[in-house]
């Protein structure tokens, strides 16, 4: 799974944590978060793995693809009137 610095960061924003936050929720290291974030290096998959867990668990959930970046994850009844077209 790639998830760039800039979506942890954005992803933190949305949930209104600091970098220590985030760390000490995952059981990582804020070192990692901070350099991940800077973009200086991409974390082992099992680091990947759990920050991501923590996140989407919070209720934001990270998009890749074209436009890599976060979001809010749309509550079921949001999905359920988007695809009845309400």
């Amino acid at each position: 799974m790639k998830i760039l610095g800039k979506q942890v960061v954005a992803a933190r924003g949305l949930l209104g944590w600091t970098q220590g936050q985030l760390a000490s929720a995952a059981d990582v290291a804020i070192d990692t978060v901070v350099s991940w974030e800077r973009g200086e290096h991409h974390p082992r998959e099992s680091t990947v793995r759990r920050v991501v867990e923590v996140i989407e668990a919070r209720g934001v959930e990270f998009t890749n693809g074209g436009a890599p970046g976060v979001r809010f994850k749309p509550k079921p009844e949001a999905a359920e009137n988007e695809s009845a077209g309400k």
